[in-house]
């Protein structure tokens, strides 16, 4: 019998035994349709880093591999957090804010869709589990439903990216700051933006850099 390789078992993040039967036997809420669906996806990353990558949910690629951050959107963040010195796999766990795939409705021509409101509310007491066993230091704000799952009333993305906020915008029990930058699905529709964005993380580089956050 041939054994069949996980290609992406070493991007998933380390988790704690307390993380590990949630993420393997299904999520455990019921309020919403999306666990009937599918199963919460794995996060990948480092769970030692100090930083979180928040992304905003799993997509058909995520969904397939049972891994995070690895389709279009997630290669685009590699390559350019790799030509700045910042290895999404070393220095970030990456979880998104919703643990399942919203799928989109029947006889879509979509491969994904955009969480609701209620879907990330749903989501979020697990979200706040993970943010207090992981104790960040820094929590990046991957584009507008993240900015929406964490801060109370946010402006519109636009107005959020490239700016640090201090913990007093958030509700986690952990003394963590906020940074907030476009989705890079955003910027895959915009390449134009793409210089704007890549000084976006170079900005957060320097400023874990600073830190001591950043591993080699």
């Amino acid at each position: 019998m041939v054994t069949q390789t996980d290609p992406f078992a070493d991007k998933r993040a380390r988790l704690p035994n307390t993380l590990k039967d949630p993420f393997l036997t299904g999520c455990k809420f019921d309020q919403c349709g999306m666990y009937k669906t599918n199963k919460p996806i794995r996060p990948r990353g480092d769970w030692d880093a100090e930083a979180m990558w928040l992304g905003e949910s799993p997509g058909l690629q995520e969904e397939k591999y049972n891994c995070t951050f690895i389709g279009p959107a997630g290669k685009l963040t590699e390559q350019i957090l790799n030509e700045i010195g910042l290895s999404l796999d070393k220095n970030f766990l990456v979880p998104n804010v919703t643990l399942c795939r919203p799928h989109p409705p029947a006889g879509s021509i979509k491969q994904n869709r955009t969480p609701t409101i209620s879907e990330i509310r749903i989501c979020h007491s697990y979200l706040e589990k993970i943010v207090r066993l992981h104790s960040p230091k820094v929590i990046v704000l991957v584009g507008g439903q993240a900015a929406k799952s964490v801060m109370e009333n946010p402006p519109a993305i636009g107005k959020l990216v490239g700016s640090f906020f201090g913990p007093e915008e958030h509700d986690f029990p952990v003394e963590a700051d906020l940074y907030a930058v476009w989705h890079p699905a955003y910027i895959l529709r915009n390449m134009e933006k793409k210089s704007e964005w890549k000084r976006q993380l170079i900005r957060l580089r320097d400023y874990m850099k600073g830190r001591g956050l950043v591993k080699k």
